[in-house]
């Protein structure tokens, strides 16, 4: 019954959202409220919130660091820590993941799953190693579970992406974003794309982060 109600009732498969959105808007006892307060933000000009146009290929240009005061810092970073200190992957979250990794599956989609890279600093909003490693090591069940590729930086970012491939803590800029589709390509596509005899030379230069199916 769950399964058909999903996929025939958006408001009964987003109920969770639904709850959560509300509750941020109108409960003053939930947590994140204070962030989403209507008159702390003002409007962004209609551009883009970063005042420039969007490029022709959809990819938002930002610069390296962005000029971010420093108690709007703090206050991300406030929400962010208790969000991920909280069920970042709860039952619910974890049930949506397999849900659409079978339906892929269905349907003949092949899924890689990417753990993104991020910052030192955003690691850091976990507060400790074994929150940390709760969360990597649900997103390796899922993946062994429904035997998909996982791709993983999250923990070795700073071996692959270079500081200044970020505008913030976990958001890639441009170079950033070529060097990682660069990574995945050579570690989980090449096998697909390149024909046969000819892949020893994409494996040759292929990153020594692994894409596989956890064992």
């Amino acid at each position: 019954m769950d399964f058909v109600l999903k996929r025939i009732s958006p408001l009964y498969r987003n109920r969770e959202l639904i709850r959560s959105a509300i509750s941020i808007a109108i409960n003053p006892d939930d947590p994140a409220h204070q962030f989403y307060r209507f008159d702390l933000h003002q409007r962004q000009p209609a551009v883009n919130r970063f005042g420039v146009m969007p490029r022709t290929n959809g990819f938002v240009a930002a610069p390296g660091q962005l000029d971010i005061p420093e108690s709007l810092v703090q206050n991300v970073a406030q929400f962010m820590a208790l969000k991920l200190r909280g069920s970042p992957l709860d039952e619910g979250r974890l049930a949506t993941l397999g849900d659409f990794l079978m339906l892929a599956e269905g349907r003949g989609i092949k899924v890689v799953l990417v753990t993104m890279p991020v910052s030192s600093s955003w690691r850091a909003l976990w507060g400790d190693d074994a929150a940390l490693d709760r969360y990597l090591a649900a997103v390796r069940s899922v993946a062994k579970q429904h035997d998909v590729p996982l791709f993983d930086l999250y923990q070795e970012t700073e071996e692959y992406i270079p500081a200044d491939g970020f505008w913030d803590w976990h958001h890639l800029n441009e170079d950033g974003a070529r060097i990682l589709t660069d990574h995945m390509t050579r570690a989980c596509l090449a096998d697909l794309f390149i024909p046969e005899g000819r892949g020893e030379m994409a494996k040759a230069d292929r990153p020594a982060a692994r894409c596989a199916v956890p064992e």
